[in-house]
């Protein structure tokens, strides 16, 4: 997420979609949050007129639940886990653990293998194409909590330079993305909704981020 990060200063503009323009604070810090095989986070700090990765471990902190469904999906996960984390939900494994959850007591209308490698594609496909109501339902829990979990590391970092969402999934499910409901969950933290209202949030399209940005910082 380092490396990924890096990139944020040399990637073009048509290597980034747009979710929300804000106000970018020249000055600020920013942030990237990326779910993928896993959920990674990093800062980007403010040093002397550069944007300076920080990375973390943020992944693994506790998912915070916002609605009585989330907290039926941390009690199902802290009966199966122990204790429930961001990645847990933010991930592909998290989307299937969003798939089990919907379709406790039900089938799957389109009869996903849980178990396969290529399980969270299918997921996504099927809640895209409205096949499965169950994994329609996953996929908008899945952008919504995205969408808090982003709002969340812009308030801690102060990111009003931008927060960019990078990884493997955002790109493959951008219908569902530019819905609305990511962006709702995201302002969603009053008393702090104007301060984010003016933060850049952006979804980096170009699947080698992360090779770009170790490339930038080789190069310096």
């Amino acid at each position: 997420l380092a490396a990924m990060a890096r990139s944020i200063e040399v990637l073009t503009a048509e290597e980034l979609l747009v979710l929300q323009e804000g106000t970018p604070d020249q000055q600020a810090s920013a942030a990237v949050i990326a779910a993928g095989t896993g959920m990674g986070q990093a800062f980007l700090h403010r040093r002397e007129g550069r944007l300076v990765p920080a990375p973390s471990e943020g992944g693994h902190a506790d998912f915070a639940a916002r609605t009585d469904r989330e907290l039926e999906l941390v009690r199902m996960l802290r009966d199966r886990e122990g204790r429930v984390e961001v990645e847990q939900v933010l991930s592909g494994p998290g989307l299937v653990n969003l798939h089990r959850f919907t379709h406790r007591g039900g089938e799957c209308a389109t009869e996903i293998d849980v178990d396969s490698p290529d399980a969270p594609a299918a997921i996504s496909k099927a809640g895209l194409g409205g096949r499965c109501q169950g994994c329609a339902e996953a996929l908008r829990m899945f952008v919504s909590a995205y969408g808090a979990e982003a709002g969340n590391l812009a308030l801690r970092g102060l990111a009003l330079g931008g927060v960019y969402v990078g990884g493997g999934i955002a790109p493959k499910i951008l219908p569902a993305i530019q819905s609305g409901g990511f962006m709702q969950a995201f302002l969603d933290k009053a008393p702090m909704s104007d301060m984010l209202t003016r933060v850049p949030v952006k979804v980096i399209l170009n699947a080698e981020s992360g090779l770009i940005g170790a490339a930038a910082r080789a190069n310096e």
